[in-house]
């Protein structure tokens, strides 16, 4: 193995306009196969500049081919310090991102860069190539993986690359990235476009440690943009962002890959989304999938810790893809802050889920911390898990999850929804979650559960098991409790609705609040059985209401 060696861009001289044509590079690969460089440093030289005519490197390494016919395969960079300078931001043109990049493999060659290549053959493919361990810093992007859009079945698209590997020490380290001088185009740690069978795991990303700048603009931690059919897996990747824009949005995990379903699978699992910030009017998602892949599992996964400011959004997980089946158990939502009078959503989805909606086992806060503190007056109608869409053949989950130590600093106006489901899915299951020890500081209405939906003929409702552990209180005054609410739906004759062993017990209100227990005015000719559901309360005004 080679010993740690640095080497020192030397200055180059490159009118600005020829940029687009000819990449400036400090290592070059072109159609390798089978080399592994390990333990050598790239640093741009301090002299360049490019308000002096000196132009900023682009690459600190760079994949290209010869040809559509070859590739870049089984190449891996490792343990090597790659620094550029984030002042390069310059804009993409082709397959080429935005700026300066650590690690870019690109579907072009060298001598046109900003020229897409289709391959011919598997040897086209830049495949099977492996990124560990490495420290890139000071970059607009840290990595960057650029293939074509293959198509079906998928053969000659870029496969099997692997960024971070299977163990934290194969993670890479990408940090104070972005937050180049007035910068207008979007920076990210990992970004790709087309790849297939891709894995992003165990990486360490933090735009800002403390030695960086907060970007002016978009910001991503992982952005694995559009691969039609694509099975890719995120895991167990460390992610902090510093937004600084004015308009800029943050998004710590950001999917569109597998954007055509093929029996696909993208697996975004274990990643922490922590302690982020945002200083503009920009939105904020922990989690973001886009995708239309078969299956999106989203599992395991944190969001801790992150603070929104001005007018931001805030957005934990969230799935707008119309995938067959959507699994979204696990995560971990708590100790976020929101410096605004807007909108805070832990878990979402509005994505026409064809087949399986499972929103289940989540902690909206827990015995460590709650979900959000509203650290500002504010005013906005909060809804923590919803789902608002789904085809009428999907199958709709909201179980066991914990909802607790939501705070308002700040006595609020909002409204307050547990669990809202607006979508005529063919079945709603809505049971054993649980909701403990809530104390909420605000005047507006409080809905533990709303689902206002219509079955069809075949359609089937079970509303069983959900609970107040310990008590629940109501500390500002007027508003209205409501356990459960169904009020727009008209069911069609054939349809079951079954509310059972539901215990909503320990309600305290404080002034002129007002207890609505359980609410259904469906007009329908559902067949519909409520029995065991508990209410005590020190104020009742109407327990249960049916028209």
């Amino acid at each position: 193995m080679l010993a740690r060696t640095p080497l020192l861009r030397p200055t180059r001289e490159v009118p600005v306009h020829q940029r687009p044509l000819h990449r400036t590079v400090i290592w070059r690969l072109v159609g390798s196969d089978y080399v592994t460089i390990s333990s050598i440093d790239l640093t741009e030289n301090p002299a360049n500049v490019i308000s002096g005519g000196t132009a900023l490197m682009e690459y600190g390494f760079a994949l290209y081919k010869v040809s559509n016919a070859d590739g870049c395969q089984n190449v891996t960079i490792q343990n090597c310090t790659i620094t550029l300078s984030r002042d390069n931001t310059t804009t993409g043109a082709g397959p080429v991102p935005e700026g300066s990049i650590g690690i870019e493999l690109v579907n072009s060659r060298p001598s046109a860069a900003v020229t897409t290549l289709t391959p011919a053959t598997a040897t086209g493919q830049q495949s099977n190539n492996k990124f560990y361990g490495n420290t890139i810093q000071n970059v607009n992007i840290g990595i960057a993986l650029i293939g074509i859009t293959a198509a079906p079945p998928y053969t000659n698209g870029d496969r099997g690359n692997d960024v971070g590997g299977s163990t934290a020490g194969t993670g890479n380290t990408i940090i104070n990235f972005g937050g180049g001088a007035a910068a207008t185009n979007p920076s990210a740690g990992i970004r790709t476009l087309n790849q297939y069978d891709l894995n992003i795991a165990n990486n360490t990303i933090n735009s800002n440690n403390g030695s960086g700048v907060d970007h002016p603009a978009l910001i991503r931690g992982i952005y694995t943009n559009t691969a039609p059919g694509a099975a890719e897996t995120i895991s167990t990747n460390t992610i902090t962002l510093h937004g600084g824009g004015a308009a800029g949005s943050v998004l710590g995990i950001d999917n569109a890959a597998g954007s055509t379903a093929f029996s696909n699978t993208i697996s975004i699992t274990n990643n922490q989304v922590l302690n982020s910030t945002t200083s503009s009017s920009g939105t904020f998602y922990g989690i973001r999938n886009t995708s239309s892949a078969t299956t999106a599992s989203i599992t395991g996964n944190t969001v801790k810790g992150n603070t929104t400011n001005v007018t931001n959004t805030f957005n934990g997980i969230s799935n707008t893809g119309i995938v067959a089946s959507l699994v979204v158990t696990g995560n971990i939502i708590q100790g976020n802050t929101m410096n605004s009078n807007n909108i805070f959503s832990a878990i979402s989805n509005s994505g026409a889920v064809t087949t399986t909606i499972t929103l289940s086992s989540n902690q909206i806060g827990n015995g460590t911390g709650g979900p959000v503190t509203f650290a500002a007056a504010n005013s906005a109608t909060q809804n923590f898990i919803s789902n608002t869409a789904g085809a009428a053949t999907a199958a709709l989950t909201i179980s066991s999850n914990n909802f607790q130590g939501i705070s308002y600093s700040v006595a609020g106006t909002g409204s307050n929804t547990y669990i809202l489901n607006s979508a005529a899915t063919l079945s709603q299951t809505i049971s054993s979650n649980t909701f403990n020890g809530l104390n909420i500081n605000t005047s507006g209405n409080i809905t533990f559960i709303s689902n206002n939906v219509s079955l069809s003929g075949t359609g089937t409702q079970t509303i069983n098991n959900n609970s107040i552990v310990g008590t629940f209180t109501k500390s500002a005054s007027p508003g209205t409790v409501t356990i459960y609410t169904s009020t727009t739906a008209v069911s069609a004759s054939g349809s079951v609705s079954n509310m059972s062993g539901n215990n909503f017990s320990g309600i305290s209100v404080t002034g002129a609040a007002a207890i609505a227990g359980v609410v259904i005015t469906d007009t329908g000719s559902a067949n519909r059985q409520i029995t065991g559901t508990h209410l005590a309360t020190g104020r009742v005004v109407q327990a249960l209401q049916r028209f």
